[in-house]
């Protein structure tokens, strides 16, 4: 799964496709796993909240794996596919969804290289499920660690890795902040719906991660943390509903002790990412977590 610090907003498909987007995001040690097996009997069981035990693909219910499925098994008769995670992936912010689209194409097909595989999730959540997903949900969970991406109109990209993790290790934290389900998926389409005044927040937001990629902004977690209050105030401009009053006043407590703090993901809810000094960590509810430095892997047993 995934934090996303700076440029969310900028890799959904309406801008970056005309605009090209820029952001950072990392890897955390959080992970979802997904396990394949066949199966004598001409039967799809799919095991994830729910058991699923169905004759075709075109009735199962779980919309990654029925897609998934017709997409690159159409001929499969009997197969059992698990799909566990290590914390939710509902409402999280954490990029649950596209890491479990990247791993279920990982298992089910031949992809040789991660280009290819970062395709096919894209392509899988976004227009095979017809659910709203930027760029970026699904590249910390291909190629992990921190990094910095920039992408072209032309779909062109590049990444680097930013030497920041023992930095983000040490004063990064999480903390869950209550969801309304559903929200998030509504917030997507809505930012989708861009007037010219507000198209002038997403430059801002791509401005400032292609500012924040030179690592002399990253010597003082101050400096990092007064950019990312600004970026949680350019999120906010995007759409309705990104935050709520609940979610304004857990943020104003964390922000008590924090040098900088933001919503992940789309908004809504989920983990508010803040930086600030260990010793404050302990009066917020959190998961501690570690920058995973690979991403997805795969294998036969």
């Amino acid at each position: 799964m995934r934090v996303s610090i700076f440029g969310g907003g900028t890799d959904l498909p309406f801008y970056f496709k005309k605009y090209g987007t820029r952001f950072i995001s990392f890897a955390i040690n959080k992970y979802v796993y997904v396990t394949v097996q066949c199966r004598s009997e001409e039967r799809i069981v799919v095991v994830y909240s729910k058991r699923e035990d169905v004759a075709r693909i075109e009735d199962v219910e779980h919309n990654l794996v029925r897609e998934a499925l017709k997409k690159y098994q159409p001929f499969v008769k009997g197969i059992e596919i698990h799909l566990i995670s290590d914390i939710s992936t509902i409402g999280t912010g954490l990029g649950g969804s596209s890491a479990f689209a990247v791993a279920i194409v990982a298992t089910i097909s031949e992809w040789g290289v991660r280009d290819i595989l970062l395709n096919r999730a894209y392509e899988l959540e976004n227009k095979l499920c017809r659910e709203p997903a930027g760029i970026q949900d699904f590249c910390p969970a291909i190629f992990g660690n921190i990094r910095y991406y920039k992408y072209d109109a032309f779909n062109h990209y590049m990444l680097a890795e930013m030497p920041n993790k023992v930095f983000i290790e040490k004063y990064g934290i999480l903390i869950p902040a209550p969801f309304v389900r559903g929200s998030s998926s509504q917030i997507l389409k809505d930012q989708v719906k861009v007037s010219s005044s507000k198209l002038e927040w997403y430059h801002l937001i791509k401005a400032q991660s292609e500012r924040m990629i030179n690592p002399i902004n990253w010597t003082d977690v101050k400096t990092v943390g007064a950019e990312l209050n600004k970026y949680w105030g350019y999120k906010q401009r995007l759409a309705d509903h990104i935050t709520n009053p609940t979610v304004n006043k857990l943020m104003a407590k964390v922000k008590g002790k924090a040098y900088g703090a933001k919503l992940c993901g789309a908004g809504g809810g989920g983990y508010i990412f803040a930086l600030m000094e260990p010793k404050y960590h302990k009066q917020f509810e959190h998961i501690s977590f570690k920058i995973s430095e690979k991403g997805v892997e795969t294998f036969s047993i």
